[in-house]
């Protein structure tokens, strides 16, 4: 665009490209000024140099201005001066301008992805890295659609993506099997750009719509590590300054993701290096228990004070000498030359044993050892031995109290026992004389009601007895596979009148840890429905696989179920809604605890109450709970 300009600053003369831009017409531009072209803040500037031409000295014959088109928006500008001479004297200035618009667009977004990049290296994780990029993509170079693709071995994916309407998950394999832009350039390692993706082979379509697409790499020297790619909806979107923006911000996030890698080789080996000196310092300085640091070979390079303490040895003594030569007993070398062979695989061991002082007595010790390993090779031990002379000395107390202990709870089961059978005896003989008593006295109804009332004591007596008697053999029995279908029609047959209830035995095929008392939790729950439900017709049993780690077994019937606001007071000791002993539901907790089960109520009020014991696939022994045939 190209004025000319005379001596007060009137514009003689125009070209078309001019006229364009102003956004005037022939008649409008008539009489206009220089200055009327020039941004406010800036027509001091170029006054000034204006001036200095006239003044005959020497003019710029470059510089930067915002003009004003018609419309008032701001244009950058970069303007060429010359003076125009006639006779030695300036009677005008030619002015050639030219709008840079997109060069300073160019510019700035240069100048922002420097920025980025800071804290791009300054990135701490490589999500962290895939936002940041992606932020610059969309903020500053001023991307629609914008991908972080990354290559993962074999396959080729997007780790993170920006402007779509819903994420778009991609994977593409690397070997030539599927076509796409971006697996191009991630398998030549060269920049894409697509004019027109209708004409390109290769374009595979995600988002509908799309017509043009450009894709850099992201690249470590010849290795390709992913490979950042962008859209738009527009033909002819994208151009050589797009690419080359492009591959700058794919070249700081590859420094970013090289700055992280480095940065976690050297976190990774400091920390390595710290956790090797306060594991020095640990069992050196501040270990209570004796010590001992080996060499590749077992032989002693140092050992703590706690080592002379309780072995007897001084460092001078047994520097340079085999471990197993100062404190293994001869009936220990074949365990010692076992633990040695652990050792020398990397492994780490901890040992309850025996080892040997200085003055030939033998203290045992629990011994714990691990490797010193640097760079995949183990170049010496550290062994800490703690003497358990008192715990195994309180162990063998122990172990003579519970026996004793046993002694003692096998006395009380036979002195509970014939206390049981003796007072039942004296019960039934009650029993007996109130039935004689209520033939004899039929028609004294206030006798009959008392004769009742001492039925009904007798009758919760015996089911006391008979509740301590179970409760008794709560966890002294070892625990076997029982078949759940069979322990459940032994407790249905229990029962003389079940008033017609239908009884759904489903548990066909499975077995459980349990003892004697399952066939007892199947009664309780039995003798629940009938006498609590009232309208209880059918009652079901039946298990239901939860998952690979627990297997659910219910109990259920359709009468009234329970109240919610009973249902947290259910297993207490002693709860009763019906005047019974309220133990019923109570041992069966306890059954289920010895079990390691667990148990809950689980029925709808109304409909029926429903009993859910989940069983954990193994017990705390890492055996199976339960078994499906």
């Amino acid at each position: 665009m190209g004025i000319f300009v005379g001596r007060e600053g009137r514009l003689i003369d125009y070209n078309a490209a001019f006229k364009k831009s102003s956004g005037y017409t022939d008649e409008e531009l008539k009489g206009k000024v220089f200055l009327d072209f020039v941004h406010p803040d800036d027509r001091a500037l170029v006054l000034e140099k204006y001036q200095t031409e006239y003044s005959e000295e020497e003019l710029p014959l470059v510089y930067e201005i915002r003009g004003m088109n018609k419309k008032g928006e701001s244009l950058p500008l970069e303007i060429s001066v010359s003076p125009y001479k006639k006779k030695g004297r300036a009677i005008g200035i030619e002015v050639i301008h030219r709008e840079i618009t997109e060069r300073k667009r160019y510019e700035r977004s240069l100048s922002a992805l420097n920025t980025y990049s800071r804290d791009l290296n300054m990135a701490e994780s490589m999500e962290e890295i895939y936002r940041l990029t992606l932020d610059a993509m969309q903020k500053v170079l001023g991307f629609e659609y914008a991908d972080f693709f990354m290559i993962d071995k074999s396959v080729f994916c997007i780790v993170d993506q920006r402007g779509y309407p819903e994420p778009f998950p991609l994977e593409l394999p690397l070997d030539g099997s599927k076509k796409g832009i971006t697996t191009k350039v991630a398998k030549t390692g060269n920049s894409v750009i697509v004019r027109d993706v209708r004409k390109n082979t290769d374009f595979v379509e995600g988002l509908p719509g799309i017509l043009s697409e450009l894709a850099v790499p992201i690249k470590v020297g010849q290795k390709t590590l992913g490979v950042l790619n962008v859209e738009s909806k527009k033909l002819n979107a994208f151009d050589e300054k797009d690419q080359e923006l492009l591959e700058i911000l794919a070249s700081h996030a590859v420094t970013a993701i090289s700055n992280l890698d480095r940065a976690r080789e050297l976190e990774a080996y400091a920390r390595e290096i710290q956790e090797s000196q306060q594991m020095f310092e640990r069992l050196f300085t501040d270990n209570p228990e004796a010590a001992v640091h080996t060499d590749s070979s077992f032989h002693i390079l140092n050992i703590n004070p706690r080592f002379s303490k309780l072995f007897g040895y001084t460092l001078d003594e047994v520097k340079g000498k085999h471990i197993n030569d100062i404190v293994v007993p001869k009936e220990k070398i074949r365990e010692a030359v076992a633990f040695d062979e652990k050792a020398s695989k990397g492994e780490t061991y901890h040992e309850d044993t025996v080892r040997k002082r200085k003055d030939g007595r033998l203290v045992p010790v629990a011994l714990s050892a691990a490797p010193i390993i640097v760079e995949n090779q183990v170049i010496g031990h550290i062994a800490a031995y703690k003497d358990i002379s008192q715990l195994k000395k309180a162990e063998d107390e122990l172990t003579e109290m519970l026996q004793k202990l046993d002694k003692m709870n096998e006395k009380l089961r036979v002195v509970g026992g014939l206390t049981r059978h003796d007072v039942r005896n004296k019960l039934s003989t009650v029993t007996g004389n109130a039935y004689l008593l209520k033939k004899q006295l039929a028609g004294n109804s206030e006798v009959l009601d008392k004769l009742g009332d001492m039925e009904k004591a007798v009758q919760q007596t015996v089911k006391i007895f008979d509740f301590a008697k179970a409760y008794e053999m709560l966890g002294a029995e070892e625990l076997v596979y029982n078949d759940v279908e069979k322990t459940v029609n032994e407790a249905i047959s229990l029962f003389a009148n079940r008033n017609n209830i239908k009884v759904i035995n489903d548990c066909h095929g499975l077995t459980i840890l349990a003892d004697s008392l399952l066939r007892q939790l199947f009664y309780n729950l039995i003798d629940n429905s009938l006498k609590y439900g009232q309208k209880t017709a059918r009652i079901r049993v039946y298990y239901e696989k939860t998952g690979q780690d627990s297997l659910k077994l219910v109990y259920e019937d359709d009468g009234i179920g329970i109240p919610v606001a009973e249902k947290p007071k259910l297993f207490k000791e002693g709860y009763s809604t019906g005047g019974s002993t309220g133990y019923g539901l109570y041992l069966i907790k306890k059954i289920v605890e010895v079990y390691g089960w667990t148990i809950q109520e689980t029925g709808t009020p109304g409909k029926g109450a429903r009993f859910t014991m989940v069983i954990p696939e193994k017990n705390q022994n890492g055996k199976e709970n339960y078994q499906l045939h």
